[in-house]
């Protein structure tokens, strides 16, 4: 038979479930749903992916993390050809020579790119607040390459976004980013509708010539 303290844990997961089902159930019939709405969620496999994306995007400011930065030398003016050339990429997206990326930038400059991360899966929206927030911008396209050509063992490990990079094909937004493992190294294009994961690392500094703002 199952002790006290069994009986007492159930009843307390019992408890939290019913204020989560009253909690979901409210705030569907306040939209004009009702609780045959709320009986999809075992049996619909996207919303409940949904649901829980939703859920875990719900980062607070202090879920960025600030991890390393680097040193890095960034040539506007530099041919793109010869900028993807020098980082002796394994295999680069075919659509990226044919991309017009924005914003556009001139000149030379040095700068130290920091990369940032969040906890929870997260929008593009959500992360360029807490950036604006945070007193930093995205690195644009020129700023990527420049990096991948200095540093090119970062993105064996982590994958990189640079949102300062975007770029329309066929009507929707991609962004540049890195990505490998320990044989190869790619230059890649995401669309920016997706959500960001745990995983990608966004490259970001204080000089705002580098950036989107």
């Amino acid at each position: 038979m199952a002790s006290s303290r069994e009986k007492s844990q159930v009843l307390g997961a019992h408890w939290k479930l019913s204020e989560i089902y009253r909690a979901l159930y409210d705030e569907v019939t306040s939209q004009g749903g009702s609780e045959k709405d709320l009986f999809r969620i075992p049996t619909d496999r996207e919303l409940c992916r949904d649901l829980a994306r939703r859920i875990l995007s719900k980062v607070s400011e202090d879920a960025m993390i600030r991890e390393q930065s680097h040193k890095v030398f960034v040539d506007y003016e530099l041919d793109r050809k010869v900028a993807v050339q020098s980082g002796c990429y394994d295999w680069v997206n075919p659509r990226f020579e044919e991309c017009d990326f924005e914003p556009k930038r001139k000149g030379r400059e040095p700068l130290v790119a920091e990369l940032v991360a969040f906890e929870g899966y997260v929008s593009t929206d959500r992360v360029l607040k807490t950036l604006q927030e945070k007193s930093l911008v995205p690195l644009t396209v020129e700023g990527l390459l420049a990096f991948g050509a200095a540093h090119p063992d970062v993105q064996r490990s982590r994958h990189l976004v640079a949102l300062g990079s975007v770029t329309k094909l066929h009507g929707e937004e991609y962004v540049a980013g890195l990505w490998g493992s320990g044989s190869k190294r790619n230059l890649l294009l995401t669309r920016m509708s997706e959500d960001w994961t745990p995983n990608h690392r966004f490259l970001v500094t204080r000089n705002a010539k580098a950036g989107t703002g």
